[in-house]
């Protein structure tokens, strides 16, 4: 018996271990492809793509979308039927017309009334295998979160952060144990399982606004291991895991826990500030790099210097979705004064140029860079 035990914690075990590793290297795959789109290498960029998604039925929405954008940019209907059909059974697009208003907004491309015709065709066809109910559960909580704002928001005249702080902390809490109870009683939300915000594969989690707003950190470390294991194995973006992390770090300072890899949670996502629609990026001239980058590549998150040629990428290019939305700081208006600070702690143009060193490195898998 003991002997048949222990065979049994062993299959567990090298099962966790293959399932860990395929992950690594699925999320791997998808950085090194997205530094090769920023490269403009997309036929490069799109086997890398195929890689991936071939270690992981489920990938990320965003990972599909871009992906689906090399397939269009390549003219390559049989890759853009494949993506195109998983973004349509999550329920992405699900007003027809948004996916061809999307892709007009790339420049280079071909017929774009043709692929707009391979997206109908797929949405006739391709069953939407959503949970409904679910999902209309979790927007819900996000409609309420939204809803007690707005009311604030007038009753203070805009002042709603001190009129009604207290009151906010407490829906806010309990808004977060709702959705807590719903992660026990319906499982974690999958974006195969619940979809996209507002059907659009590019945008953060559904349910992302919730955490964002909530202030009781008590919360935060009870679902934190959820959300940790959830980037482990790949159903959660780390990008969005870490932002939550860093405003965590920013009230606590206690945020590590011991089933962590990397004993520092410190991501470093409030490095992007975006002013009047031109983009710098904070040297972080202050902190130890390359402490925050092995917390970052300990959920399998690419580097800060990664990050920042992605960005800069995705500014030009706004189509593509390496980064979600809240990852960029906006601020418009700002003094002379002020900018002037900004620009000296950013990283100039040659700087982030240099990061991108994609093209000199071997890939692991046995692709071309």
């Amino acid at each position: 018996m003991t002997r048949l035990i222990l065979l049994i914690l062993l299959f567990a075990s090298n099962v966790a271990f293959a399932t860990d590793n395929k992950i690594k290297a699925y999320l791997t795959l998808v950085n090194e492809a997205e530094l090769l789109v920023c490269n403009e290498k997309l036929s490069e960029a799109i086997q890398h793509y195929d890689k991936a998604f071939s270690l992981k039925p489920s990938p990320l929405g965003k990972d599909l979308l871009n992906a689906l954008l090399c397939a269009y940019q390549l003219d390559d209907t049989g890759r853009f039927k494949l993506y195109a059909a998983k973004l349509v059974k999550n329920g992405a697009f699900s007003n027809i017309s948004n996916l061809r208003r999307y892709i007009s907004k790339v420049p280079i491309g071909p017929n774009k009334e043709k692929y707009g015709k391979i997206w109908d065709d797929l949405s006739g066809k391709v069953v939407v295998g959503l949970d409904t109910v679910y999902r209309n559960q979790l927007i819900k909580l996000v409609q309420d979160d939204q809803d007690v704002r707005h009311y604030f928001v007038e009753k203070y005249h805009g002042d709603y952060n001190n009129g009604g702080k207290d009151s906010l902390n407490v829906f806010d809490s309990l808004n977060v144990i709702k959705l807590q109870n719903l992660f026990a009683t319906k499982g974690f939300p999958t974006e195969n399982k619940v979809g996209y915000d507002h059907n659009f594969p590019g945008n953060p989690p559904l349910y992302e606004l919730i955490i964002r707003h909530d202030r009781s950190w008590t919360n935060r470390k009870t679902l934190d291991s959820v959300f940790y294991f959830a980037v482990i194995n790949g159903d959660f973006p780390a990008l969005t895991y870490g932002y939550w992390k860093d405003q965590s770090y920013g009230n606590t300072r206690d945020t590590v826990a011991s089933y962590q890899k990397e004993s520092y949670s410190r991501f470093g996502t409030d490095d992007l500030i975006v002013i009047d629609d031109v983009l710098y990026v904070d040297r972080f001239s202050e902190l130890d790099k390359s402490k925050i980058n092995r917390a970052r590549a300990a959920i399998y998150m690419n580097s800060l210097e990664e990050e920042a040629v992605k960005a800069r990428f995705q500014m030009k290019h706004k189509y593509y979705r390496f980064l979600d939305g809240t990852t960029f700081l906006q601020w418009d208006g700002m003094s002379p004064e002020d900018l002037q600070k900004v620009k000296d702690k950013s990283y100039n143009d040659s700087d982030i140029s240099s990061f991108n060193v994609i093209s000199n490195r071997k890939c692991e898998y046995g692709l071309e860079h």
